[in-house]
């Protein structure tokens, strides 16, 4: 008994100094702006943001970047490995898809159908995933449905956004940016109505690091229906 009361204050004083830690290394919050911080470091607080974004919040998020975020989430929510959700869904990392990247994450992410690649591979010839490129925001908002679609999320027939740029929406996504309207998970551009999506703006790291942190998995439908664009 006299180990185990010893080890706990050990414990939790370690939990409290990696959390010290990943404070002290991160950017300063006010990089961000000021409608986006209060919710970014809520978002840190629960684990899930990489490290490698927590500064220059206006930036433009790359697609490893998201990638990254996404694997994170998935973990977090879950409470366990991504290979643990790899394994179950009996899919693996296959290294040999691109010929431009072999990162952990992106290869993920991709196996889960979270994510894919600009050149899609064939099987005879890796694809192009430009891990580097940035996002548009119907793009973000297919890879937020899949992210959830991946933990076992119904993402199936939400009814369509009631956004008036809609018509500018690609067709892949408009099931995409309807889920995230229909969960709250994703805004429009304006905040009275007529709402405006622009589908086709880019996405910015604060924006992206908010969208997963909006995801609350207790309030959407369960089921299957694997992830496809």
């Amino acid at each position: 008994m006299r180990k185990r009361h010893t080890l706990l204050p050990l414990a939790l004083a370690l939990a409290l100094s990696m959390a010290l830690l990943q404070a002290a290394m991160a950017g300063p919050i006010d990089t961000a702006d000021d409608w986006a911080g209060d919710r970014i470091i809520e978002a840190i607080e629960k684990g899930f943001v990489p490290l490698a974004i927590q500064d220059n919040y206006k930036d433009v998020i790359t697609r490893l970047e998201v990638c990254t975020m996404a694997v994170r989430w998935i973990e977090y929510t879950l409470e366990r490995s991504i290979d643990e959700l790899l394994e179950e869904n009996d899919v693996e990392r296959n290294y040999a898809a691109f010929s431009d990247t072999s990162d952990p994450d992106i290869l993920a992410a991709y196996s889960l159908g979270i994510i894919n690649g600009e050149v899609a591979p064939t099987t005879t010839t890796p694809g192009v995933f430009n891990p580097g490129g940035s996002l548009t925001r119907q793009q973000a908002a297919v890879i937020v449905t899949h992210t959830c679609s991946a933990i076992g999320v119904n993402v199936l027939n939400p009814p369509v956004a009631d956004f008036a740029d809609m018509h500018l929406a690609a067709s892949w996504a408009v099931s995409g940016i309807s889920f995230a309207r229909a969960h709250g998970i994703m805004t429009g551009t304006t905040p009275e109505p007529p709402y405006f999506f622009d589908p086709n703006g880019t996405f910015t790291r604060q924006q992206s690091i908010l969208l997963f942190n909006n995801i609350n998995p207790g309030n959407l439908p369960t089921g299957p229906n694997p992830a496809t664009d």
